[in-house]
This record gives structure tokens, sequence and C-alpha cells, in this order.
């Protein structure tokens, strides 16, 4: 199919427009076309003047769909559905943040931003009321556009009709690209699920109880840099008979060491030693400060430095206790969540790129990305020597990057050049590391051509349909029963020398991470996802760190054994390419890729060894 304009008629424009399918032959020109034909049928009304929508108005249309007199005339833009459902969507997870967080350095870019979309009565930037509207509806409990606009003086709101065309054009050709790419990557998912061998779906799952495990907990300091650390260590019960692999945690923001419990217990079990720990400046005790007024901005940017650090010296005190008797402590594999994703990265090899984050961060761009406003910008705050700093670790040859921090900060040309197999896993509804900007074209940039020869270590992407940035945060169990907990019982074996046992305990701390991802996601769309994150995360390490011959259970074949309807689960190694042999996702191009095959992979030694 051609690009021209007579082979684009109206109504394929609005189903384009409303789908965010498109067929290789209409891409990149298909969408500009769709948003174009868009902007002109609704240019009569958004014009130089100002728009006054009631809030009523609104409410009816998020609830039902239904158009009132008043934006009858919006009815022709395609974008207008896109943009419904972020009226009524959760804008933040802990509504007791909102006063500490519109009133800090990022709150306030954002609100400006805003501000120039909805305007004050006299036509001035409307960030005032937006803030007072987001402390009062945040306080009543529920916080979601319309219950901010509820409190508007005359409910009502002004809305400027050119900053309206611009935000709909970026967020409904951010949608638009978004389906595209999980389109392709679902074609994909089914081509490699036809190439492989009808044999694997009868694969035992790996989603099975494990033997006994031992943990505990203590506070490791850091004197050069002012730091204490919390660590947790779980432990098989009985003690190895060759030095067990080792797999480190890294929480996310606001998070702590406890919020993956469920998946430290279950590596454990599996004969893993898994160390979680929590980074001082960026865990749930950090936020409570933020919350008092202690600190001024939710993440300190020094952080994206010090959190790699202190994995780095948790493994020097490892080694250093002598825990190498027991443990492969130069073999080590990482998860990591949110920022921890950006942190297990970062240990890889991953580079810092100031310019390019330079580039993404002006105060004019009408991006709504959090974790660029709140995680990534920041970094800019930093002497320009502290960024140049290269973090990477070559202890660790392994990595799971759960809905990772990655877009702007890392430069393309780095993530090409990593290292380590990798396995990426994105939420197709996460608006806090969005899966197209932080996760899809990162792993695009992952498997295009590096500055190096071939092979490339094994590369995995994990789509998992309909969750969100939390969903596989809490609980204690991937499944149950679960293995078996010593609790404050000795085990077996007492190699653990770390320096100041705090405390043995058996179960979970109640922490504020895990109450709210129980509150906005379903406890049985977050139990599947714990079983994705056990059985792939169990699989890519046995592989990755043991040796042990367990590829065919990183395939496409075997993700579609553990794909659930609730919750379903896409799974590809190889990046999607055009007719052409060209790799696309959303409408960039890379050069061409190819598949890394199991032989290859065990030569380059990315099993152990």
């Amino acid at each position: 199919m051609g690009y021209g304009l007579a082979r684009v008629d109206e109504t394929s424009k609005t189903k384009m427009a409303c789908s965010g399918v498109m067929d290789r032959g209409t891409g990149d020109a298909a969408i500009a076309l769709t948003l174009l034909w868009g902007s002109l049928k609704l240019r009569p009304y958004l014009n130089l003047f100002t728009q006054e929508i009631s809030v009523t108005s609104l409410a009816r249309f998020a609830n039902s769909g239904v158009l009132s007199d008043e934006l009858a005339a919006y009815g022709a833009f395609p974008q207008l559905e896109i943009l419904r459902p972020y009226l009524t969507a959760p804008l933040y997870g802990d509504p007791a943040a909102v006063p500490q967080l519109v009133d800090s350095p990022e709150g306030k870019i954002l609100l400006e931003r805003l501000g120039r979309l909805i305007l004050t009565r006299d036509r001035h930037n409307g960030h005032a009321a937006l803030r007072q509207g987001l402390i009062t509806a945040a306080a009543q409990g529920e916080l979601n556009l319309i219950q901010v606009f509820r409190q508007f003086p005359d409910a009502k709101i002004r809305v400027h009709g050119p900053e309206l065309g611009r935000i709909a054009w970026s967020i409904g050709r951010g949608l638009q690209q978004k389906q595209a790419a999980i389109a392709r990557l679902e074609r994909e998912f089914r081509r490699e699920q036809s190439a492989q061998s009808p044999t694997f779906r009868s694969l035992t799952s790996l989603v099975q109880p494990g033997s006994a495990i031992a943990w505990s907990t203590w506070l490791v300091e850091d004197p050069d840099r002012g730091r204490q650390i919390w660590v947790d260590v779980y432990q098989p019960e009985q003690q190895p008979q060759t030095p067990a692999p080792v797999v480190v945690i890294s929480h996310g923001l606001t998070a702590n060491r406890r919020t993956f419990l469920y998946l430290a217990r279950y590596l454990a079990s599996h004969g893993f030693l898994v160390v979680a720990l929590e980074h001082p400046d960026s865990n749930g005790a950090a936020h409570q400060d933020f919350l008092a007024g202690k600190t001024a901005t939710l993440l300190p940017p020094e952080a994206l430095i010090e959190r790699p650090r202190d994995v780095s010296f948790v493994l020097d005190v490892l080694t250093q206790a002598g825990l190498d008797r027991w443990f492969d402590l130069q073999q080590v594999g990482i998860v990591g969540h949110s920022l921890g994703g950006n942190t297990a990265l970062a240990l890889a090899g991953a580079q810092l790129d100031r310019q390019q984050l330079a580039q993404a961060c002006p105060q004019t761009s009408t991006s709504l990305n959090l974790s660029l406003v709140f995680a990534q910008c920041p970094m800019l705050n930093l002497p320009t020597r502290k960024t140049q700093q290269n973090l990477r670790d070559p202890r660790i040859v392994s990595v799971v990057a759960i809905n990772p921090v990655a877009s702007q900060v890392f430069s393309a040309a780095s993530l090409a050049d990593l290292e380590v197999p990798l396995l990426v896993v994105a939420s197709e509804q996460d608006w806090i590391t969005p899966a197209l900007e932080e996760q899809i074209l990162p792993f695009q940039h992952l498997q295009s051509q590096a500055s190096r020869p071939e092979p490339r270590p094994p590369r995995y992407l994990a789509l998992l349909r309909g969750a969100q940035h939390w969903t596989a945060m809490g609980g204690q169990d991937c499944l149950r029963p679960g293995p078996r907990l010593s609790g404050p019982a000795q085990p077996s074996w007492e190699p653990m020398i770390l320096g100041r046992r705090v405390a043995r305990t058996g179960s979970a701390l109640a922490d504020e991470a895990v109450r709210q991802a129980q509150q906005l996601q379903r406890t049985e769309t977050r139990a599947i996802a714990r079983d994705y994150l056990c059985g792939l995360s169990t699989a890519f390490f046995e592989t990755t760190l043991k040796a042990q011959p367990l590829q065919r259970y990183l395939s496409a074949d075997y993700a579609a054994t553990l794909s659930q309807p609730q919750l379903p689960l896409v799974f590809v190694q190889s990046q999607p390419r055009d007719r052409t042999g060209t790799t696309r996702i959303g409408t960039t191009r890379i050069g061409t890729t190819r598949s890394l095959d199991t032989p290859r992979a065990a030569k380059r030694g990315w099993g152990r060894g």
C-alpha cells in the first residue's frame, strides 16, 4: 500500500485512529494523516479562544462516553475517545503525598504544564487552581482529574484550545504507537510459537514449591558514604554442596527490601542466595521524610549514582566475610523494579547520557511521562563529573529489569553494548514508567546492532497485557503452599557474618508500598503476575547463573502455557521485523537483527562459566 492521500479515506483513518493498529504500508504516514485530519476537523473549535466546559458534562462523558451539547463539537476529533480514560484514572498511588508533591520542584513543573491547558477565569495559567484542586481531592480520598475539576470555583474548566490540540496530538500519537508496537510484538510472539517444537507445550511448570529456607536481617554500614543499608538475606536451609548462585533484589522508589518478598523466598527455595537490600535515599522511610517536609524532592538526584554503589558495597561485604566459600560472588544476578531496574542496568554497564537527557527535559515539553519528570530529569542537577562515573560492576552477569526507568537517562549505544543476558518485563497499562518509552524502545536499542560483533547475549521481553506499574509488587509467595520458612529458628548452617545482625524474623513487613499495590490491582491479577515472574526468573537465572539446560523454558511456547486470560503474557526473544528485514517498533526504525540461538549463547558462556 502506498503512502498517498488518495489511499486513505476518512473511514479508514478514523478506524486506525481508534484501534492504533496499522499495516506496514500505512505506517507513520497513516498516523500523521489521521492526526492531521482530526485537527483540521476540529480547527473551528481549537482556536485562540478559551472553551468553557462544565465538569458535569466531562464526568458524564468519562463515565458513559455520551457527549453533551457543549461537547458535541469535539465528537469530530478522533483522539477524544483516547483521552477519555485519563479523566478517571488514579493520578497518584498515595493521596497523603499530594500536598508535598505539588510543591516539589518536579510537581511545579507538571502543574505549570497542565496549567497551560486549564486556565483561570482571566485566561492565565491555571497551575494554582489545579494545585488547590489536587490537594482538596486528595483529602477526600478520590484522586482523579474529574474529582480535581469538581473543586474548581464555578464547576467549570476553561480549556485553551491550541494547547488541547498539542496534548491530544502528543497523547494520541503515543498511544497509537504503543498499540502498534504491541500488535507487532504479538505477531512476533505467535510467529515464535509456530516455529518452536510442539513438545514444549508439555513442559512441567517451573512454578513449583521449593525446599525450606531461612532468612535474616542485617544492617550494613558504609562509613565512607555515610549510608546505612538494611539487608535481608534468604538462603537454602540445607548447606549447598557447591557454591550457590547469588541474586540481588533492588526495589523501586518509595518501596523497600520486602516489596518482592515472594520472589526472594521463591528463588531461595530453588537454591539461590538472595540478597534484598534497601536503598536509604529512595525507600519508604525517605518517602515519609518527603511527606513530612524534611526533604525537598521525592528523589534526590544523587540516588541514581548511589543506588548502584549500594549493591557493589554489599557484594564487597559478603566477599570480605568469606561467603565465597558457599556462594559464587563473582557471577551475580540482579532483579530490579522501576528505579531498581535503572540500578540493575547501570550495574550491567549502561552509561548515563547527560546530553540526551538535557534534550528530553525542557520545561516546554508536553510529556507527561512521570518517570522522566521525577526520576530521570533530576539527574541534570548533579555535577557533570558525577554523571560521567562508570557504575558497572563486572560481578553482575545477569539482569531481570521489571518496569525499568531507561528511556532518556541511558545512551542507546551503551544499552546496545550491554554484555549480559537480560530479561525486560513491561506492563501495558503502566503510566509511571510507560511501556513503550521505558521498556519497548530501550529493548529495541538492546537488540540493535552494537559496536561489537555477534553473537550478542540473549535478550527477552515479557509484556503483561493489562498490568499496571504495581501489579507485580507485594505478596509473600508465588503460589500456595509456598516454601517452608524456618522463621526465628536457626538454620542448619550459619554462614552469615555480614556485620551487625538486627533481627531474625519469618514474616513479611507490612509496608505502605504493598498496601497500595493491593488497593490498586485485583488480588487475582497480582497472583498471576507473581507466577509469571517466579517461573520466568527461575528459568532465566537457572540458565544464566547455573548453566542448567532450561533455555527451552525461555520461549514463546512455554510463555503461552503460563499465560492466563485475566492477564495475557506476551514473550519474545527476537525483535519484530517488517518485510524488508528492518526491525520496527512503533514508528522507529533501526538496523536488522537476528535471533540468538541457544547453542551460540552457550558457546559464549551465557550459562554459567
